[in-house]
């Protein structure tokens, strides 16, 4: 989309430009991965920045900022390479989730520092506010409101002949373009679609982007009482995702979004307890950064096809060299038992540690195999 507003006749027109490629994904699999190449690209961005800040001296700096995550950390350093130099910036927001993001004092002073004394556009007005807007930190006076479009390549009298042409069609036709990632919201299409279907409308959809094209590590277990499986698996972000199937193996439109962050969560197992009331997926959580050590975390689903809380199973110590790794989970009455690989500290040997987890995520420790 940026490049679009680059090649436009209006911005040509009235500013002088240089453009900074960051690209740190080769395609989609890699976006939300950790790659060492993409660290190597961050140095070989800031060096163009600074360069361009020396010798070109430009009087604003337009920047897509990532607004959450590891990502937004990794573009702060060019935001604060920007403001030594003095520069006005301005930021374009192309995702969401500032507001939810900003959950501790530590978080709301970093970004404080980031956005001040900055503007910033985006896409609509319904993005400003909100858990996923911009208004814990921003005021409305410092946002512009720039909806996205596409460059006009017929001139208006063959636009007219298309509308004309369109108006013989009654049937709708409604088009989705962009990636196939849920935050993009193709499911929020889909689920459009689904309940105009109901409704008994005739309509065609059309979904046009890239798909990811790594699903792996399935796992799944089975409800009795409710007639229902559960499907959870990794996708390249590294995230877990799941579906319902029923007994009969129909799909349940809705891929569920297990809880995530900005570093990887790995290797899903999935369980039902014995009453069938219930789901937990457990999975291998990395901590604190990219290379950070692994734990063990959970979420419970229910079988209405709502997610339950997440909570830590077992979280790595920073002082001590040791991860937590391969967690499996079987349903029991109504609890839960996770066990996991648990590093001896110090040494290249494994226990097998364990909790026993109730839906009240109350934990009762157990080491097997000491």
């Amino acid at each position: 989309m940026n490049e679009m507003y680059l090649r436009s006749k209006l911005i040509n027109k009235n500013f002088d430009f240089k453009k900074i490629q960051i690209t740190y994904a080769k395609s989609i699999k890699d976006i939300g991965s950790f790659r060492l190449s993409k660290i190597f690209g961050i140095f070989i961005v800031a060096f163009k920045l600074i360069y361009n800040l020396i010798f070109y001296r430009p009087k604003l700096v337009y920047f897509e900022i990532a607004p959450t995550g590891f990502a937004l950390f990794r573009d702060s350093v060019f935001v604060f390479i920007s403001k030594i130099f003095r520069k006005k910036i301005i930021f374009h927001f192309h995702a969401k989730g500032m507001n939810k993001y900003i959950n501790s004092k530590l978080k709301l002073f970093y970004y404080g520092l980031v956005f001040r004394k900055t503007k910033v556009i985006l896409l609509s007005e319904l993005l400003y506010g909100g858990p996923t807007g911009v208004s814990k930190l921003i005021k409305r006076k410092e946002v512009y409101i720039l909806p996205n479009g596409v460059h006009d390549e017929i001139n208006d009298e063959e636009f007219k002949k298309i509308l004309k042409d369109r108006s013989k069609n009654k049937e709708p036709t409604l088009l989705f373009i962009s990636n196939m990632i849920e935050s993009k919201g193709p499911l929020d299409v889909l689920e459009v679609c689904n309940l105009l279907k109901n409704d008994k409308l005739n309509f065609t959809c059309f979904f046009i982007g890239a798909w990811p094209d790594k699903e792996i590590l399935p796992s799944v277990a089975y409800c009795l009482d409710y007639d229902q499986y559960l499907v959870a698996w990794q996708n390249p972000q590294p995230d877990i995702y799941a579906r319902f199937v029923s007994g009969q193996g129909t799909l349940d439109p809705i891929v569920l979004h297990l809880e995530y962050t900005s570093v990887d969560e790995i290797n899903p197992k999935v369980a039902c307890n014995q009453v069938g009331t219930q789901f937990m997926v457990t999975w291998q959580q990395q901590f604190s950064s990219a290379t950070g050590p692994y734990g063990v975390r959970g979420q419970f689903v229910n079988t209405d096809m709502t997610l339950g809380p997440f909570f830590t199973i077992q979280s790595p110590t920073a002082t001590v060299a040791a991860e937590f790794t391969n967690p499996v989970v079987m349903g029991g009455g109504a609890n839960f038992l996770t066990v996991w690989e648990h590093d001896r500290a110090g040494t290249a040997l494994q226990d097998i540690h364990g909790r026993l987890i109730s839906p009240y995520v109350q934990f009762l420790p157990l080491a097997l195999g000491n």
